[in-house]
């Protein structure tokens, strides 16, 4: 179940990740951290953002947004520059991509068979909500 996490959570995250998360991406986090989404081909599940608020956000955001990305990292194929922000459940992975401190705001399917991306929008603000 998503819930709202607060601006100080979202900066430790960026502190941890070395960049600031796409702007539209972290609006939607604030309010809801985590969801789904559907599109044509695929129902995703957004991994939260790490929640130290209390025990129960901590539990509940367990499978957080830079564990599931330290994780994707052993994958052959996997982008160096790839941020694991989700998963469809069969082994494609959500992705924004960065270049240093930047992470731009298109978000990708990777798709683990091929290691090949794909473009889900070129703006979280454009991802459907569900």
């Amino acid at each position: 179940m998503p819930f709202p996490i607060a601006d100080e959570q979202l900066d430790k995250a960026e502190v941890e990740i070395g960049a600031a998360l796409p702007s539209a991406y972290r609006e939607a986090m604030k309010r809801e951290n985590g969801g789904e989404f559907e599109t044509d081909t695929d129902d995703w599940i957004l991994h939260p953002i790490f929640d130290t608020t209390d025990r129960k956000r901590i539990a509940r955001t367990a499978n957080h947004v830079l564990l599931e990305t330290k994780q994707a990292m052993k994958w052959a194929g996997f982008p160096r520059n790839g941020l694991c922000v989700g998963h469809n459940g069969a082994g494609d992975l959500l992705v924004f991509l960065g270049n240093g401190q930047i992470i731009g705001d298109a978000l990708y399917a990777w798709r683990h068979e091929t290691g090949e991306t794909e473009l889900i929008a070129t703006d979280f603000a454009d991802v459907p909500k569900g």
